[in-house]
């Protein structure tokens, strides 16, 4: 199962052409969100000057889509292995 990370998400509510994959990946399977996620997502949207509603509608989707998840040893070597794998994925 993947492991979404923050730039997964970035890219995935930009719409961007790596967010693209992202979206058939959470359509396509169950996956996994490092809770430490949600505090960089909130952060990077509240210093661009996003609202809180807004705000609190990124993260309830996130956790809509994905079983948020303590940060181990084994979620962190996962983590590195899905990010090589949508690395590739974005170069299609």
């Amino acid at each position: 199962m993947p492991v979404y990370d923050t730039y997964a998400w970035i890219e995935y509510f930009r719409g961007s052409g790596k967010g693209a994959v992202v979206k058939r990946l959470l359509e396509s399977q169950e996956g996994y969100t490092p809770s430490i996620v949600l505090a960089e997502v909130a952060r990077k949207y509240r210093r661009e000057g996003f609202g809180e509603d807004d705000i609190l509608k990124r993260l309830l989707f996130i956790v809509s889509k994905t079983e948020v998840v303590t940060i181990d040893i084994e979620i962190s070597l996962k983590a590195s292995e899905v990010y090589l794998g949508l690395l590739e994925l974005s170069k299609s």
